[in-house]
């Protein structure tokens, strides 16, 4: 028999109107299965009108036969963490998705986002209150929900929306221009995700990984403002005031570990505060957001600060103004890193200004040693220059280093090679005090001989540097 909730009567024409039960689903929550196995998920359904039409999916829209006899219910063998959505079609039209996963102990990949299945131009903000969409090996909380109100009916999300939307400008109108990034469209590929994640309770919004039962170390990932935050920063609304000198916009990280601590990180969206106006920004790229020194980690959440907020319960208490979004990609993936190479002799100063590419604008420039050199070449970073040392002939190595601009962060791998027979062209005249050639029949002057001769050099910390060269 036909369910129905509810009946209105026409009493203009005498006619009765019979309205349909809504549709419903229940589907099983996601389900850990270990590498090379296997899991099954079932969902059941009902109001509207019979008969229904069932479709199976997984993130990737690829079409799933459910099991003979039973369309509630599929089997499945993923190799890498997935999700599934079940949609059920009515006769009367009506149609409704769910979505569930299976988590995959031991096989790790990058959560680039590109294994999901968005709308041509669109986004995916989710089908109901707390599912997950998943990435490679990553599970990202989300909640979806329709709300109806004087002021209209619309749709009201948190945590993670997938988008592939490549514009770039807030226009005012929250649909579909809050799913933006400021850059425009994905760091890499098409598919990012735009981040609101509202901190409602433990754990809610969270990023965990889902390879490891235990936690594990993660790496980082991109991220950037989205067009929203990004235009209301630089121009205001109705709501938030435009930046000005002091103001900043900050994002905070929570790594919950395995043992239950949680350890937190700042990252700066924006940043007005240096009295020099050539160092305020607002990202408007992709940049870095370095995670590999926070220790395994079981879960990731978020939290926000801004200078622009508003206090009420007499200071106790605020709401922060500036909206509260991000976008990400390529979770647990690896820095863009440029590559140069050098060759130069056992003392060498490099500018790093000479590696990167950076603007003339009077703002601020940060260089950093990322990782440092090991065996016996050696180098140090002062004011922008490495200070380069090697005692051995034709050693090599490989110095990771980076330079910051109005929040821009560019990276460097540069391979530097010592070879002793290019003399001391190269060498910092600050650092030798004193320089001493010796010949092969072991004459000394403080000039080279001609030929082969022995360069000992003392420098400023008192140790010394021996090098072969030919005049």
């Amino acid at each position: 028999m036909k369910k129905f909730y509810a009946m209105m009567c026409a009493l203009a024409c005498g006619t009765l109107v019979w309205a349909q039960e809504p549709l419903t689903i229940t589907i099983n929550e996601p389900v850990t299965i270990s590498a090379g196995g296997s899991a099954t998920l079932s969902a059941t359904w009902a109001g509207g009108t019979e008969p229904y039409t069932i479709v199976w999916a997984d993130q990737q829209g690829n079409v799933i036969t459910p099991t003979a006899g039973n369309e509630g219910t599929i089997n499945v063998t993923p190799a890498v963490t997935t999700g599934y959505t079940l949609t059920v079609t009515d006769a009367g039209g009506q149609s409704l998705t769910r979505r569930t996963g299976v988590k995959v102990l031991g096989a790790e990949a990058i959560a680039d986002f590109e294994d999901n299945v968005v709308p041509a131009d669109g986004y995916d903000q989710g089908y109901s209150d707390r599912e997950w969409i998943y990435s490679g090996s990553y599970g990202l909380e989300v909640g979806s929900y329709y709300t109806e109100s004087d002021w209209g009916n619309y749709w009201t999300w948190y945590g993670y929306a997938l988008s592939n939307l490549t514009a770039n400008t807030y226009s005012g109108s929250l649909y579909p221009d809050q799913f933006y990034s400021a850059p425009g469209g994905a760091h890499s590929g098409d598919n990012f995700i735009m981040a609101n994640p509202v901190p409602f309770g433990d754990d809610l919004c969270a990023i965990v990984p889902t390879d490891a039962a235990e936690g594990k170390e993660i790496s980082g990932f991109y991220i950037t403002n989205s067009a929203y935050t990004l235009s209301t920063i630089k121009d205001g609304n109705y709501y938030s005031q435009a930046f000005k000198t002091g103001d900043w916009f900050l994002l905070q990280v929570f790594a919950k570990h395995p043992d239950g601590t949680t350890t937190s990180k700042d990252f700066y969206l924006a940043d007005y505060r240096s009295e020099n106006t050539a160092d305020h920004y607002a990202l408007d790229k992709w940049e870095w957001l370095d995670l590999s020194d926070m220790g395994k980690i079981t879960s990731l959440t978020f939290n926000f600060d801004s200078s622009d907020k508003t206090s009420y319960d007499g200071g106790v208490t605020y709401y922060i103004n500036t909206p509260m979004n991000f976008a990400m990609d390529d979770l647990g993936g690896t820095k863009v890193e440029a590559e140069q190479s050098i060759t130069t002799g056992g003392v060498a100063t490099i500018d790093l200004a000479d590696y990167f590419d950076l603007a003339d604008d009077g703002s601020t420039v940060t260089y950093g040693i990322e990782q440092e050199l090991s065996g016996t070449l050696t180098v140090t970073l002062k004011n922008g220059k490495l200070q380069v040392r090697g005692t051995k002939d034709k050693e090599e190595g490989t110095v990771h280093v980076c330079a910051t601009q109005r929040g821009h962060t560019q990276y460097l791998a540069l391979t530097i090679t010592i070879d002793h027979s290019t003399g001391i062209s190269d060498i910092n005249a600050e650092q030798a005090v004193a320089v001493k050639y010796i010949n092969m029949v072991g004459m000394v002057s403080s000039t080279p001989f001609n030929g082969v001769n022995i360069e000992v050099k003392t420098m400023s910390d008192g140790s010394t540097v021996t090098t072969k060269v030919l005049r």
